[in-house]
């Protein structure tokens, strides 16, 4: 019993002690003047198939490629954004669901559907501290 008690509290330890880790975030193919750039980051395949961010940031861009860092425990993440190019702050969509405004995602190459969390994740830990993602006007 005190050695299952000594696993737990070990494991529940590092949950609750667990350093957050900078994250480079690394944004292309920004139009300087098109707008704010509004960034969801997920952690879980819940939490992206609800729209319900782990973290937002809204950032403005200086050039046509933007790197930000974010504090992030290591885990999986999806980090979903668009260039609020008419200032609304949300995504425009076409009758069909298709977005107006440049977007984009982790792992997504702009053509086609994107997937699922799980198609579009990025581990981060000790081997892996950045997140790329290409703006596409689809």
């Amino acid at each position: 019993m005190k050695k299952i008690m000594a696993l737990v509290f070990f494991f529940v330890s590092i949950g609750l002690f667990a350093e957050d880790r900078p994250v480079s975030i690394q944004i292309d193919n920004i139009k300087i003047s098109g707008g704010k750039l509004y960034v969801a980051i997920y952690n879980s395949s819940a939490s992206y198939k609800k729209q319900e961010p782990f973290k937002t940031l809204s950032l403005d861009p200086t050039s046509d490629t933007l790197v930000t860092t974010e504090a992030l425990p290591d885990g999986e993440y999806v980090v979903s954004l668009f260039q609020d190019t008419n200032n609304n702050k949300k995504c425009d969509l076409t009758v069909i669901g298709i977005p107006k405004e440049p977007v984009g995602i982790s792992r997504y190459d702009g053509k086609g559907i994107p997937g699922g969390f799980e198609k579009l994740k990025v581990q981060i830990g000790k081997e892996n501290q950045a997140i790329s993602v290409q703006l596409y006007k689809l």
